[in-house]
């Protein structure tokens, strides 16, 4: 219905529904996949699409083992917003939120309705001998938000509650390391800020994945329990030349224009489909 001139799917179930159509060419424009994990799973490999990108050679590895031809796959990055690339400041950036400069910060999320344990983790970091400042992203969780803030005033203003913010970049970028599950797109941002991770519980699967990824490149650590957790932190806070080196390891893994890369391919392509249309009229 809206004839477009080309077709970019983020996920696996509208390339289901569209290559088949490819296929028996009644769609006759450039099919693309981008896949946004660190890892490819057998239900992202279809024939009839034109161009995978892809986050890493290890995921066009894994892509090409399902089946997909290595010519159709180019290794891009995951896209995220190009504000990720922008650079603030730390010290700008913590004082536009009221952040002290001197302390160590921890950013905690847990995705958009703030999900886990999530005051117990800020209950064990607080406490900690490096004494950061632990700022813990609650989405869309209105009683975390409430217990958090009861948790503030018990371990002296060293916690504070965000609700849903459109603005993890910055907190990123002012943050000393981050604690968070391991969504694809969390962790290319992260990368692209040049943040630590600590990846705590990740869900089965892709985040899985994601996390052995980012672990595999230093440029995270993937914890099972809040001990796990509470100690690479310190162990980070007390020791700034790992935590560099955990910086630069996230610095050469980041792709912060992947999002432009990609439309300039596609863009490139919906312009030769339409050269090679004029040429045959």
């Amino acid at each position: 219905r809206e004839r477009p001139d080309a077709i970019v799917c983020t996920h696996f179930l509208p390339v289901e529904a569209l290559y088949p159509i490819r296929g028996r060419g009644r769609l006759d424009v450039p099919l693309f996949v981008v896949i946004t994990d660190f890892t490819a799973h057998p239900l992202w490999a279809y024939p009839h699409v034109d161009r995978y990108f892809v986050a890493s050679e290890t995921v066009a590895g894994e892509l090409a083992g399902h089946g997909v031809p290595p010519d159709r796959i180019e290794v891009s990055g995951i896209p995220v917003d190009p504000r990720f690339a922008l650079v603030n400041g730390s010290q700008a950036v913590r004082a536009r939120f009221g952040f002290s400069q001197e302390r160590p910060l921890v950013l905690v999320m847990g995705g958009g309705g703030g999900v886990g344990p999530m005051a117990e983790l800020a209950e064990r970091l607080a406490a900690l001998a490096a004494e950061p400042q632990v700022v813990v992203l609650c989405g869309t969780n209105v009683r975390l938000k409430l217990q958090l803030e009861a948790l503030s005033a018990t371990t002296g203003g060293r916690v504070s509650a965000m609700s849903f913010t459109p603005h993890v970049d910055l907190l990123l970028e002012a943050a000393d390391l981050v604690v968070s599950k391991a969504g694809g797109l969390t962790c290319a941002e992260a990368l692209v800020k040049h943040t630590p991770m600590v990846v705590y519980r990740p869900t089965p699967g892709q985040e899985v994945g994601n996390a052995r990824y980012l672990e595999a490149g230093g440029a995270a650590v993937h914890a099972d329990s809040l001990e796990t957790v509470a100690a690479t932190v310190q162990r980070w806070l007390e020791d700034p030349q790992a935590l560099q080196r955990v910086r630069d390891n996230a610095t050469r893994l980041a792709r912060p224009s992947a999002a432009e890369d990609i439309a300039t391919r596609v863009l490139e392509s919906v312009r030769r489909e339409r050269g090679d249309s004029e040429g045959a009229a």
